[in-house]
């Protein structure tokens, strides 16, 4: 009478050495051509985002755009020479905002309040597929960052005016006083003493250069 073999443990069938994939200590997979676009885009994305920002907050010093205003009338309906989502792009924005559209003093002409200004400007550029548009990153970049300096440079500058003044007793109100003297070490030693009146604070900043 023969003995019935137990059936074989399924663990012990199983292949004991790892695959060349999982052994592989660099196995990383390459993203694909899309991943890489999107990778690619989201400086341009993120500049779009700080951009939006900005336009409620510039001062009422910069004139409101109509729809017959300059910026609306590019940005509606000026198109690239090839007719694709990257020329139309470098079009606009070197008609809007290229280094020719300064003025005199060297800030850009075209920045306009409203909804037919620089909102409009970000709603055109939200509608971009960028990763499918063809416009090299560092070039949008470039574009984009200029017009951000100058909206930056117009909302600081708004703040700066509406800042407070200190309260005047009489007389000037700011006093500043700069001693100089040097150690035995032959440091100067700047102090920078201010006070404002009638409170007579003084406030000392020594400041050290070689």
């Amino acid at each position: 009478m023969s003995t019935r073999q137990p059936p074989p443990d399924p663990k012990s069938r199983r292949n004991r050495t790892a695959s060349a994939k999982v052994a592989d200590t660099n196995n990383t997979e390459a993203p694909t051509a899309a991943h890489q676009h999107v990778l690619a885009t989201k400086p341009i994305l993120d500049l779009i985002k700080r951009m939006g920002k900005l336009p409620s907050q510039l001062p009422e010093t910069v004139p409101e755009a109509s729809a017959a205003d300059k910026v609306h009338r590019v940005i509606t309906t000026v198109h690239g020479i090839d007719d694709t989502v990257a020329g139309t792009f470098n079009r606009r924005f070197y008609i809007l905002f290229g280094e020719d559209c300064r003025d005199s003093d060297g800030r850009l002409q075209n920045i306009r309040r409203g909804d037919e200004g620089m909102k409009c400007v970000v709603t055109y550029l939200q509608s971009i597929h960028w990763e499918s548009a063809g416009v090299p990153v560092d070039l949008a970049q470039q574009k984009l960052t200029r017009v951000i300096d100058e909206l930056q440079y117009l909302c600081a500058s708004e703040a700066t005016a509406k800042r407070p003044a200190v309260p005047n007793a009489g007389g000037n109100n700011h006093e500043s006083h700069v001693n100089e003297d040097v150690d035995q070490d032959g440091v100067l030693e700047i102090l920078v003493i201010e006070w404002y009146l009638p409170k007579k604070m003084f406030l000392k900043y020594p400041l050290k250069t070689v």
